[in-house]
């Protein structure tokens, strides 16, 4: 999936943070068991909020991604908590 990711880190720019992580370390087995994930390769779409907004597993197509992408970005912002940036995240795993 790392290709598919690249380029949708290259269209985001600027829009969306892309975070990697490897769930092989045993340091982000918390963030395994956080975000459920299943298996490699795993992206989890995260909100402004930082709720999961969508889950894929496996190869995926890009269309599917960017489509969860850009819903998150088409919905409206809300107020930004206290010393937390307004941000929507990608992470793979």
């Amino acid at each position: 999936m790392q290709p598919i990711v690249n380029g949708l880190e290259a269209e985001f720019t600027g829009r969306v943070s892309f975070l990697y992580y490897d769930l092989a370390n045993p340091e982000n087995e918390r963030l395994q068991s956080h975000y459920e994930t299943r298996g490699h390769p795993t992206a989890v779409v995260l909100d402004r909020e930082g709720n999961v907004a969508a889950r894929f597993f496996g190869q995926q197509d890009p269309s599917a991604i960017r489509e969860a992408l850009e819903e998150i970005l088409r919905q409206p912002a809300a107020a930004p908590p206290q010393n937390r940036p307004r941000r929507r995240h990608f992470l793979q795993v």
